[in-house]
């Protein structure tokens, strides 16, 4: 009895792998603007069983690339996340013309431009040899794990909301991994109950729990 409860133990736990997997590949990404003009994304998280088990997912796809190589580099984790932003910016400034050298009848101009705002600036200065750029841009995020139910039938799931505070940002991807609560395979403690003729018994039992539910 207690080898076939094993085995469906390893049963469950390769289907909850699998879940994971798909999860991470497949799962539905929301996004949206609020008031504000923040862009905000939520997308459930893949709860995986181990570190292990995130190592050995082969796949081209760079988000989970991404994040095996972030987790090789850490010896121990609890979540993380890959997340692949995008600016589009269009703007204008006043060019500024000045003349770099005189040589007989012909000027060289020089073109310089330049902005500084909050989220975004430039300087350009541009020759008849070169043009030279000095480009900075800001970005601040929010990540928010939260358990989150789709429908009232469906139990609660962990997602990850992102919020990017930069109104010429766009969230393209989310990726979040994060260590799945480890159950335990066997329990052993006492137990009291009754027997079909009435009587109480009372012992010690080892248990190999199949199902938890949660909240």
């Amino acid at each position: 009895m207690l080898i076939i409860m094993f085995f469906v133990f390893l049963f469950l736990s390769e289907k909850d792998n699998a879940k994971s997997n798909k999860s991470l590949y497949n799962s539905e990404m929301k996004k949206y603007r609020d008031d504000r003009n923040r862009v905000i994304a939520s997308k459930k998280v893949s709860e995986i069983n181990s570190l292990k088990e995130l190592k050995g997912m082969k796949s081209d796809d760079e988000a989970v690339i991404k994040l095996q190589q972030e987790l090789k580099r850490v010896k121990s984790f609890i979540s993380s996340s890959f997340i692949s932003l995008e600016s589009n910016i269009k703007s204008s400034s006043k060019t500024v013309v000045t003349y770099d050298t005189i040589k007989g009848d012909s000027l060289y101009p020089v073109y310089t431009s330049s902005y500084d705002g909050e989220w975004y600036s430039w300087d350009v200065k541009a020759s008849k040899d070169s043009t030279g750029n000095n480009m900075r841009f800001k970005e601040k995020l929010l990540c928010t794990p939260r358990m989150k139910r789709e429908s009232i039938l469906k139990k609660k799931e962990l997602y990850v909301d992102v919020v990017s505070e930069n109104p010429y940002s766009d969230i393209l991807d989310v990726r979040s991994v994060s260590l799945k609560e480890k159950r335990p395979i066997v329990g052993i403690g006492p137990y009291i109950g009754v027997n079909i003729n009435g009587s109480i018994s009372a012992g010690i039992a080892v248990q190999i729990p199949l199902i938890t539910i949660k909240k």
